[in-house]
């Protein structure tokens, strides 16, 4: 599930963004974690990134 999250992830991050997915297993089965690099780090593309991980949270 961590892929197919961390591939809808990518699939929806919109063109002009610099973004980056990262996965992380843990050695703990079904445990592991998603993070997403900014290119810019500022509040504005925070938000923006943000909006898109609760987007795919609810679907």
């Amino acid at each position: 599930m961590l892929y197919t999250f961390a591939a809808s992830l990518e699939l929806n991050t919109p063109p002009n963004e610099r973004w980056l997915i990262r996965t992380d297993c843990c050695v703990e089965p079904n445990h592991g974690r998603i993070f997403l690099d900014l290119a810019e780090g500022d509040h504005a593309e925070a938000m923006r990134g943000m909006m898109l991980l609760n987007a795919l949270l609810l679907d």
